[in-house]
């Protein structure tokens, strides 16, 4: 759960720089077009590569950290967060075709996997998110609350440009949200409270200070970049986040939040399995050969270099297995 919320927050701090980016844009002219055509090229674009981290960390010390590396091509994707050594045990592999992604560790330490087979599909065409969505009555409307959300806030955002690459960045502190976000932020601290029903216990009881429900919380300072080339495509994007928060005991803290990400190879990424041979082993004609069907998912282990151990590999669930 704590990974989610900051995952979270991460997000949403990222989320309102760029909105805004996009909303001052809009007011400048020319630049809107650029700016906005970029953020809709990072979801509609086939072909890209993208590297970040999100950080928060409370009163100096690291609370929470996630890893992105992402590729996603015309053929398949790939998603490598916190990528480790030999074996990646956080992937997600994916074609028209094959899926492959970790299942299951067992209590002595052996890692499963599974590859499922599926019929060609041309669902995987096209960025995230279809470009004929772009014209749709649906994204308009998001735009316009966008728009109502960000309010003045496009007072605090500035242009600059160097060697061909466009920056939009800005700096605004709590008392230059707008009313509603402010109102929205006092209204979750207020429902929050309303679980306890005033007997909160005792703050040791709580643990780590994240899990003490609070009583106030202000933004000091949000600040954010991105960075678009002459191509009009998204290269970076920077949010920041410092908060004060003050729990229900009195202790206040400090978070700071931040998420950063690279965007790269655009048009040019590939796709590789993190599993060594898989893409050639697990195709229709293995599966109908080895188990009677085409399409459908088996599992397997991964050798000491990581090769697949074609011995391990079964249909059967692998809880209390270690083969075929």
């Amino acid at each position: 759960m704590k990974k989610i919320k900051a995952r979270l927050v991460c997000l949403i701090v990222a989320g309102v720089m760029l909105a805004g980016a996009i909303t001052v844009a809009a007011i400048e002219g020319s630049p809107y077009e650029t700016l906005k055509n970029a953020v809709f090229n990072s979801l509609t674009n086939e072909n890209f590569t993208v590297k970040g981290e999100m950080t928060m960390t409370v009163n100096g010390e690291i609370y929470e950290q996630e890893f992105v590396h992402y590729v996603h091509t015309e053929t398949g994707s790939v998603d490598l967060a916190r990528t480790r050594g030999i074996f990646n045990d956080n992937f997600h592999f994916s074609t028209d075709t094959l899926e492959i992604y970790p299942v299951y560790r067992s209590s002595g330490g052996e890692q499963w996997y599974a590859a499922r087979t599926a019929r060609t599909s041309s669902s995987r065409a096209g960025g995230l998110v279809p470009a004929e969505e772009l014209d749709s009555a649906r994204f308009r409307f998001m735009e316009l609350l966008v728009d109502f959300f960000i309010g003045d806030l496009k007072n605090n955002m500035y242009l600059s440009s160097n060697d061909g690459i466009r920056r939009v960045s800005g700096a605004i502190s709590h008392n230059q949200l707008p009313e509603i976000v402010r109102a929205g932020i006092y209204m979750v601290i207020e429902e929050s409270q309303r679980w306890y029903n005033g007997d909160f216990g005792s703050r040791d009881g709580f643990g780590h200070p994240m899990n003490v429900p609070i009583q106030s919380l202000v933004f000091n300072r949000i600040s954010g970049d991105a960075d678009i080339d002459a191509a009009g495509n998204l290269l970076y994007l920077n949010a920041y986040a410092n908060i004060t928060t003050v729990d229900v005991f009195g202790y206040s803290n400090v978070i700071e939040v931040s998420a950063i990400f690279n965007f790269t190879d655009i048009g040019t990424s590939e796709v590789e399995s993190p599993v060594y041979g898989a893409v050639e082993l697990f195709t229709p004609e293995f599966m109908y050969e080895e188990f009677g069907r085409r399409y459908g998912i088996v599992y397997f282990m991964r050798n000491a270099d990581g090769s697949i151990d074609q011995e391990s590999i079964t249909t059967a669930w692998p809880s209390g297995r270690s083969g075929r």
